[in-house]
């Protein structure tokens, strides 16, 4: 260790002495504050988010994919002979 950081801590030991904080406590401090301002930044992420909207998306999708395939082994079953390019579509009506 240098010269330099030996002093440093030194000197942060005396100023958390002086402040009446040990390093533990200082370390709990720390995460606290930490976990307060993630939890803001979460909070405002969310406060922005449609999920409502994004999970009627993934759902649609979903059910999509689901009926193009079940049409796609359907017809596929029929005509097992023939190269056919099948897309069905659906989705949720309100």
């Amino acid at each position: 260790m240098r010269i330099e950081e030996i002093a440093l801590r030194q000197e942060a030991r005396q100023m958390l002495c002086e402040a009446g904080l040990s390093k533990e406590e200082l370390k709990e401090l720390v995460l606290k504050d930490m976990d307060d301002k993630v939890i803001q930044a979460i909070e405002s992420k969310i406060k922005g988010v449609d999920f409502e909207q994004m999970i009627m998306d993934r759902v649609d999708r979903a059910l999509a994919k689901a009926v193009d395939d079940v049409v796609r082994r359907e017809v596929e079953g029929y005509f097992y002979n023939r190269r056919l390019n099948i897309r069905a579509t659906a989705s949720f009506e309100e």
